[in-house]
């Protein structure tokens, strides 16, 4: 059996972008992205929320960076990884990440009001992230 690794998220962003080059000078931004999810609380129905973090790379990392910001509306496809490091306390640290193949910008913030466009800034073009990583 083969197995299947795919992800579509569609939410509204925590932060504005973080851009950094990695050593080899590639552009890279990682973006937190906030989903709502229903959860059973006193009997009542309540929104809570889920902040997932994003990687995209190189044409994509340059889309968010100029164009980007808290509480954009964006949908992303992609895969999750899992990744683990050693802590400064010294206990190990557990990291799940999407990285995005595909970003749509479905609306953005002007002026405190959401403008939605489907598609808007959209960046439909697959990355070739995994040969440019």
């Amino acid at each position: 059996m083969r197995t299947y690794n795919s992800v579509m998220l569609r939410g509204y962003l925590a932060d504005d972008p973080e851009i950094k080059h990695t050593t080899t000078q590639k552009k890279v931004a990682t973006l937190v992205l906030t989903t709502r999810r229903k959860k059973m609380e006193n009997g009542e129905a309540k929104d809570h929320p889920d902040f997932h973090r994003l990687t995209v790379w190189q044409g994509m990392a340059e889309t968010a960076e100029k164009y980007l910001h808290k509480g954009d509306a964006i949908e992303v496809f992609g895969e999750i990884h899992n990744d683990h490091y050693q802590g400064k306390d010294g206990k190990t640290k557990y990291v799940i990440e999407i990285t995005v193949d595909r970003m749509d910008i479905l609306g953005v913030k002007k002026g405190g009001k959401m403008e939605f466009a489907e598609g808007l800034f959209a960046n439909r073009e697959e990355e070739k992230t995994r040969e440019e990583k």
